[in-house]
Parts: structure tokens; C-alpha cells; sequence
């Protein structure tokens, strides 16, 4: 099982699912938004004669619905974005803001898409159903009083990512770890141990070995893309380049 599939036992059993009502009843059908992982194992699972379309809103989304079309069906997401200005004078939002804001007023994540904070603007993508109650609901964000509204016509301009190089020992997940939190393995250790770290958006508590294209979360420190070995030093250490959301 390839690294992507370890601990989405469950979301690869409800796919398969979602595919044989889609093949029965040749319906249109549209999942909750999906991480990079979970589309990436679902378009391996999808036979080639179902046409799959992936929608986070924007071409360079990470979040996305995954739908299901019937042939000659036309008008398939239910993905609307939610815009919102505020004065930064005083206080300057974050993505954790943004993203602690919905979870406090009880939205499930599994509705949310990408969440991007550009300068003053604010932008949600989120299922239909849910978007008059984040409207209704989501007026304060911190110490900022914001009033959303569906957007239409937009513009995602933020490059969210860095390009990183750090120096580990082997591409083992304490070693990554340590490095990309500045600290002992001893304590990157601990952080996988106690459910801190995940990676392809799933919680590992042991340590593994990483693969090109995996995704590490670490909480406090950041998510990050691992891309390739760069090279190897003299002494025998590699130089990984990782991506970092920022």
C-alpha cells in the first residue's frame, strides 16, 4: 500500500461506495471537499469510462469536490466562494483565523474548501449549503468585523507556498521532523507519538520513511510538500527541497 493510502481505509471504502450508486443510478454525484491525497486516491480507484471532475473554485486550489458526471450533464459543483474585506490596521488575520472562526461556529471542515487571506481580502470556498449560515454566523474574526458575501467574480492571485531546502540524516519522519521544527529528534519523536504530525492529511504515531510528494503537517510549525533529494553531501546527508504553505 503506497504511502497515500496508509490510514484512508474509510474514505477509500466510501468511494467505492459512491461509485457503484454513480455506475447503477448514473446520477450526478459530489463529494465533500477532498485533500490532495484523498483525490489522488480516488482518481486511481475511478474506471476510465467515468468521467471524474475535480473543483476547488480556482485552478490552483488544493481543496476540492470531487464530481461525478453523467455524460452530457452540465452545470456539476456546488463549490461558491464567500468574499470579505476588513481593516488591518489594528490586527492582521491569518489563515488559522480564518480557519478557527468557521470551526468555532460549528462548521464541519469537511465544507470548507481552501480558505486564502490576501492582504484585506478574505475568501472562503465552501459548499452551497453551507454558505448563508457562514454569511449569518461568521461576522467576527477576531478583533475584525466582517460581513461575507458570494463572490463571482474573483481573482486568486497569493502565491501561499515557499520553496525550502533542509539537511537530514535519511528521509526517516523523526529526521524530517526535527528539521523542519528546529528541534532533537528525541522531541520530533514525541511530536509523532503524540498524534502531532500527519502526514497525506492522515495522523501517524509511528515513524516511516517518506516518499516524493508527501505531505507533513506538524502542528505549531506548518505543512510542507516534500518534492525530491536535491543531493548528498560529503558526509552523506541529504538536502531535501520541500515546499511550505504559508
Amino acid at each position: 500500500m503506497s504511502s497515500f493510502m496508509v490510514g484512508h481505509e474509510v474514505f477509500i471504502s466510501q468511494m467505492k461506495d459512491q461509485i457503484r450508486i454513480f455506475q447503477k443510478q448514473n446520477r450526478p454525484i459530489m463529494t465533500c471537499f477532498l485533500s490532495i491525497s484523498e483525490q489522488s486516491i480516488l482518481q486511481s480507484m475511478v474506471p476510465k469510462n467515468i468521467c471524474l471532475v475535480f473543483d476547488g473554485g480556482y485552478d490552483q486550489a488544493q481543496r476540492k469536490i470531487a464530481c461525478f458526471i453523467p455524460e452530457g450533464y452540465v452545470g456539476f459543483s456546488d463549490c461558491v466562494c464567500l468574499h470579505a474585506t476588513y481593516n488591518s490596521k489594528f490586527k492582521t488575520l491569518t489563515h488559522s483565523d480564518l480557519l478557527g472562526c468557521l470551526m468555532h461556529s460549528g462548521i464541519e471542515r469537511s465544507v470548507i474548501g481552501d480558505l486564502i487571506v490576501q492582504k484585506e481580502d478574505l475568501y472562503i470556498f465552501c459548499k452551497e449549503k453551507i454558505s448563508k449560515y457562514i454569511i449569518d454566523n461568521c461576522t467576527q474574526i477576531s478583533k475584525c468585523t466582517v460581513h461575507f458575501e458570494e463572490c463571482l467574480d474573483y481573482i486568486i492571485t497569493e502565491n501561499n507556498k515557499k520553496e525550502i531546502h533542509i539537511m537530514c540524516s535519511s528521509l526517516r519522519l523523526d529526521s524530517v521532523v526535527a528539521q523542519l521544527s528546529h528541534c532533537s529528534r528525541s522531541e520530533a519523536l514525541k511530536k509523532i507519538h503524540a498524534g502531532f504530525v500527519k502526514v497525506n492529511d492522515v495522523v501517524l504515531e509511528q515513524n516511516l520513511q517518506l516518499c516524493n510528494n508527501d505531505f507533513v503537517s506538524i502542528r505549531k510549525t506548518g505543512r510542507f510538500q516534500f518534492k525530491e533529494v536535491v543531493s548528498t553531501t560529503k558526509k552523506g546527508r541529504l538536502v531535501l527541497n520541500f515546499d511550505q504553505y504559508i
